[in-house]
């Protein structure tokens, strides 16, 4: 078991609108060598809830992961 990177929990919200909690694992089998789950595994994630709770810390994690991934994909951010 892997335990997901903030970078892996973005690209799961950016392709399904799905918030993964900080610490979730995944199995190495459904993940990419870069350690991001694999695209038919994003679509077997269930939705557990349909509300939550963000405290600043998530937002401020959520927002970093965007722009990381916007930086290493394009150049919105800059």
């Amino acid at each position: 078991m892997k335990v997901l990177s903030v970078e892996a929990t973005i690209d799961i919200y950016m392709k399904r609108d799905i918030l993964i909690p900080r610490g979730a694992r995944s199995c190495s089998v459904h993940l990419t060598e870069n350690f991001y789950v694999k695209d038919d595994q994003v679509d077997q994630i269930p939705i557990v809830s349909d509300s939550i709770e963000l405290k600043n810390e998530k937002v401020k994690e959520i927002l970093d992961g965007f722009k990381t991934r916007e930086n290493q994909k394009s150049s919105l951010f800059n």
